[in-house]
C-alpha cells in the first residue's frame, strides 16, 4: 500500500496536535496568549467606541477642511490597528517574562511573528477603506480576507503538520491506471477555483471602473470586451480543475457525451441566450447603461450576463429579459446613437387663448426647466383644431430618457398653475341637447 493512501496520514497530524496540546508548556502559553487575545480585544473594542463617539464628532464641531479629514482618517485607522499594537506589546512582554523565568516560548515567538502580519494586514485594508471608500469592502471579505485567514491556519500547523504529504493522500482510485483523486487537488478544484473566479471578477471590476473614469470608453463597450475574457479565464481554471482532479480522457469524454445529451434535450433555451448574449455583446446592440424599452416598459440595462440582461424600469424593479428576447424581439433603444431624447407635451386650449403669447408662454417655462436642453431649445407645434379648440405639442429634448416622465409632469403642472395669471383656459366644447317628446 502506498504511503499517500494510508489513513495514517490523516491521523498522525491530529495525535501530534493532541501531544503537543498536553505538554504543560504549552498550555502554559495557550493560556498567556488567551489572556492577552481577550485582554486586547476589549481594550481596543473600548478605545474604538470612545474614538468614535466622542473624540469624531467634536473634531467635526470644531475644524473643517483638509484638517478634518486628516484627523478623522488617523483615528479611524489608529482604531484599526489598536488590537494588533496592543497585542505585540503584551505579546513582548510575556515573552521577556518567559525567557527570564527560564520557561518555553516557542508558541509566543511565532504570536508574535504572526500579529506582525496582522499588524500589516490591517494597516493596508484600513489605509484601503480610508482611500477608497466601501468599494475595498468587496475584495476585503470575498478575497483578501479568507487569503488571510488560509495564510494564518497553514503557518500555525506548519510544524506540526506535513501538508505535502497530506496533499498527497489518496483519496480515491478506480484502477491501477488511472489517476488517483488526491486531497491536494481537490482543495485545487475547490478553494483554488473559487480564488481564482473570486481574482477574476476583481480585476474585471478594478478595470471597468478605472475605464469608465481614465479612458472615453462608455460602460458597455468596456463590458462588451471583459466579459468573454471573464467567461474564457473561468472556464481555464474549470478545465484545469478538472484536470488536477485527475479525469483521464476517456471519463472526460463520457461527460462531455452527458453534456451534449443535457444541451439537446433540456438546454435549448440556455444554449440560445447564451449564442444571443455573445451575438449583443459583440455586435453592442444592448450595452449596460442603455435606456431601453421591452414590452412597453422602459427602463435602463444595469447588467448584461451570457444568459440574460437585467434592465431598471422607473419602479426601481429588476426586470430579468433573457438574450433571445432581447436578440430576436423589436427593442425601443434610447441612447444607442444618442443620448438626446425627444418629449413631447399635449394641449389643447381655446380659441380665444390660442396665439402666439400662449406659445410663448410654454416655450419660455420649458426653458426654465433644469433638465431640458437649450440645444436644440424647446419649440411648440400646432397640430390640429377641434370643437372652438387648438391643439399644440410643446416639444423639448432632454439628455436621460428616464427623466422623460418627470419634465412632462413638471411642465403640465407648471402651464396649469400660470392660466389664471395670464387668462389662459381650456377649450370647453359647447353641447346642445334637444329633448324630443314622443306621443
Amino acid at each position: 500500500m502506498s504511503d499517500y493512501n494510508d489513513f495514517n496520514v490523516l491521523l498522525d497530524p491530529f495525535l501530534k496536535i493532541m501531544l503537543y496540546l498536553g505538554r504543560a508548556a504549552v498550555q502554559r502559553q495557550l493560556v498567556t496568549i488567551a489572556v492577552i487575545l481577550v485582554a486586547a480585544g476589549f481594550i481596543s473594542q473600548a478605545i474604538g467606541v470612545g474614538i468614535k463617539r466622542f473624540v469624531v464628532p467634536r473634531i467635526e464641531r470644531s475644524l473643517a477642511g483638509r484638517l478634518q479629514a486628516f484627523l478623522k482618517h488617523g483615528l479611524l485607522i489608529i482604531t484599526d490597528i489598536a488590537f494588533p499594537v496592543m497585542c505585540l506589546y503584551a505579546t513582548d512582554y510575556a515573552r521577556n517574562q518567559f525567557i527570564a523565568d527560564g520557561e518555553l516560548y516557542g508558541l509566543l515567538d511565532n504570536l508574535y511573528f504572526l500579529l506582525w502580519v496582522l499588524f500589516i494586514y490591517r494597516l493596508c485594508i484600513s489605509l484601503a477603506y480610508q482611500i477608497l471608500g466601501t468599494k475595498t469592502s468587496r475584495f476585503h471579505y470575498r478575497l483578501i480576507g479568507p487569503l488571510f485567514a488560509l495564510y494564518i491556519f497553514g503557518y500555525a500547523l506548519l510544524d506540526l503538520v506535513d501538508f505535502y504529504q497530506l496533499a498527497n493522500f489518496e483519496l480515491l482510485k478506480f484502477s491501477e491506471e488511472d489517476v488517483p483523486l488526491t486531497l491536494g487537488a481537490l482543495f485545487l478544484a475547490t478553494v483554488g477555483l473559487y480564488f481564482w473566479i473570486d481574482l477574476i471578477l476583481g480585476v474585471e471590476h478594478i478595470i471597468q471602473g478605472s475605464g469608465e473614469k481614465y479612458t472615453t470608453f462608455e460602460s458597455g463597450t468596456i463590458a462588451a470586451i471583459l466579459t468573454p475574457v471573464r467567461y474564457i479565464l473561468i472556464s481555464m481554471g474549470i478545465i484545469f480543475a478538472f484536470g488536477n482532479l485527475g479525469l483521464d480522457e476517456d471519463t472526460m469524454t463520457v461527460i462531455t457525451g452527458g453534456l451534449s445529451v443535457g444541451i439537446g434535450f433540456g438546454m435549448q433555451e440556455v444554449l440560445s441566450n447564451f449564442i444571443s448574449g455573445l451575438l449583443l455583446m459583440f455586435e453592442q446592440s444592448v450595452r449596460p447603461g442603455d435606456v431601453i424599452s421591452v414590452d412597453g416598459q422602459m427602463g435602463r440595462v444595469t447588467k448584461m450576463n451570457i444568459r440574460a440582461a437585467t434592465v431598471q424600469t422607473l419602479d426601481d424593479v429588476d426586470l430579468i429579459i433573457p438574450n433571445q428576447q432581447l436578440f430576436t424581439s423589436t427593442v425601443t433603444a434610447y441612447t444607442q446613437s444618442s443620448k438626446m431624447v425627444r418629449f413631447l407635451v399635449s394641449l389643447e386650449v381655446s380659441e380665444d387663448t390660442a396665439g402666439l403669447d400662449y406659445m410663448k408662454y410654454c416655450i419660455g417655462l420649458a426653458e426654465q426647466h433644469p433638465l431640458v436642453m437649450s440645444e436644440p431649445g424647446p419649440n411648440i407645434l400646432a397640430t390640429g383644431f377641434g370643437d372652438s379648440s387648438v391643439t399644440y405639442q410643446l416639444e423639448g429634448w432632454v439628455v436621460d430618457p428616464m427623466k422623460m416622465e418627470d419634465v412632462v409632469s413638471d411642465l403640465n403642472k407648471a402651464i396649469w398653475a400660470g392660466y389664471d395669471e395670464h387668462g389662459f383656459s381650456n377649450s370647453t366644447p359647447e353641447r346642445n341637447l334637444n329633448v324630443l317628446s314622443v306621443p
